[in-house]
C-alpha cells in the first residue's frame, strides 16, 4: 500500500459501489469535511478504481477540492469488491456504548454545528436500565434492539416511562423496560 495525494479527476468511483447516502447526511458528510478536513483516506486500487470513500469522494467534490490523500492498494477485481464491501461492514465495525455516547452527545449538544453535523441523530435510546444479560437455559426470552431519531426517542421514553407505572413484572421477565413495552403494545394490538 502506497499513500498518495491524487487529482480528484483521475478517481473512478467503483460502478457496483452499494453504499447509499440521503441527501441530509451528505450535507452533514460535507459539513464535516468542512469542519475538520479529510481526517480518513480514500482507497483506491491502482487503476484508481475507488474502494472505500465514494461518499467522502463526492463530497469533497461538492466543496470543489481538486486533489484527495488516497490509500492506493495492488487487488484483483475480486478482492476489489471484498474489501468495497468490509470497509462499509456494520458486522466488524463495532457499534456505541450508549452510556458513554450519551455522556459525550450531553456535553456537545450546545455547540453551534451540533445539528449540521448531524451528531442529534446519533441519540441513543436511554431506558434507564443498564444492559442486562439473558439468563442461561431456555427461558423464551429475546433481547431486541431498534433505531429511532430523535423524536421518536423522545416520545418512546415517555412511553416506556408511563407504561412503567402500569406494567407488571413477571417471574418470566425482570426487564421492567421490555415489560412496559409489551404493555404498550398489547394496548396497541387490543391484546
Amino acid at each position: 500500500m502506497n499513500i498518495a495525494t491524487i487529482p480528484i479527476s483521475k478517481l473512478n468511483p467503483a460502478e457496483y459501489n452499494p453504499r447509499v447516502i440521503t441527501k441530509d447526511e451528505f450535507s452533514g458528510l460535507v459539513e464535516s469535511l468542512k469542519t475538520f478536513g479529510q481526517q480518513e483516506n480514500l482507497i483506491v486500487n491502482k487503476d484508481m478504481t475507488v474502494i472505500s470513500g465514494h461518499q467522502r469522494l463526492e463530497a469533497m467534490k461538492a466543496l470543489g477540492w481538486e486533489e484527495a490523500v488516497c490509500n492506493v492498494v495492488d487487488l484483483d477485481k475480486h478482492a476489489e469488491k471484498k474489501l468495497n464491501v468490509i470497509m462499509n461492514s456494520h458486522a466488524i465495525s463495532g457499534k456505541y456504548d450508549d452510556i458513554l455516547l450519551g455522556e459525550i452527545l450531553e456535553e456537545l449538544k450546545l455547540d453551534d454545528d451540533y445539528s449540521s453535523l448531524r451528531l442529534d441523530k446519533l441519540e441513543s435510546l436511554d431506558l434507564s436500565e443498564p444492559d442486562i444479560s439473558l439468563p442461561d437455559g431456555d427461558r423464551g426470552l429475546q433481547q431486541m434492539t431498534f433505531i429511532l431519531s430523535s423524536s421518536q426517542v423522545e416520545i418512546v421514553n415517555e412511553a416506556i416511562k408511563v407504561a412503567k407505572t402500569r406494567a407488571v413484572t413477571t417471574d418470566e421477565n425482570q426487564n421492567s423496560n421490555g415489560n412496559a413495552l409489551y404493555e404498550i403494545a398489547s394496548n396497541y394490538v387490543g391484546s
